[in-house]
């Protein structure tokens, strides 16, 4: 079956319908027959197979099953991906109260909330900066590359020794900023802070 579901898709999205504009239609109607059953397989290959199936129609149905896999720790994060492909604004609030919510499988969500969503995720990733550290973390990297002030000062107070993820921020930092020096703390502080500053902060 998962082999099956991957041909369709492939078939269905790979491929030249132009001449046949009516096949990718039908396509996604012999699959979403067969939704019912597959959403009780016991694999956890096919499972996700119809996760990323349901992201790519972007219909209020697809996202209701979504939502109902985002429910299940087992499939939270493929689905909250795939509800990100769907980008609906109505799910916005919703994800973004998720990052509250100390749950497994949660830390690419503002990953996903600022991918799909751009600046108007940035109110909910702001109020995250109180959530679980790991979430702290996550959200400070999307606001530092977003060019808020509350990244770069998530990073230097970090950094300064006020976080268990100083060493996970430091990476991250590393990863965001490629051009500041390694095992600089002075360096990478002096550039936070001139960030900082420029915000009047």
């Amino acid at each position: 079956m998962e082999g099956a579901l991957t041909a369709l898709q492939f078939v269905r999205l790979g491929y030249d319908w132009s001449a046949h504009a009516e096949m990718p239609g039908k396509i996604v109607s012999a699959m979403s027959d067969e939704i019912p059953s597959l959403m009780t397989s016991q694999s956890s290959a096919v499972r996700q197979q119809l996760i990323e199936f349901l992201g790519t129609l972007k219909s209020d149905q697809a996202r209701s099953l979504l939502w109902q896999f985002a429910d299940d720790p087992r499939q939270r994060d493929q689905a909250l991906i795939c509800l990100g492909w769907v980008a609906d604004p109505k799910d916005l609030p919703v994800l973004g109260a998720m990052l509250l919510d100390d749950k497994p499988g949660m830390s690419s969500l503002p990953y996903i909330l600022r991918k799909a969503y751009g600046d108007r995720a940035i109110p909910y990733l702001l109020k995250a900066m109180n959530g679980t550290p790991i979430i702290q973390l996550e959200c400070a990297k999307e606001l530092f590359q977003a060019n808020q002030v509350e990244g770069y000062r998530y990073f230097a107070q970090a950094i300064r020794g006020h976080s268990p993820f100083r060493e996970a921020a430091l990476a991250r930092l590393q990863d965001l900023t490629r051009t500041l020096p390694q095992h600089d703390d002075a360096t990478i502080l002096r550039y936070l802070d001139e960030k900082i500053k420029a915000f009047g902060g």
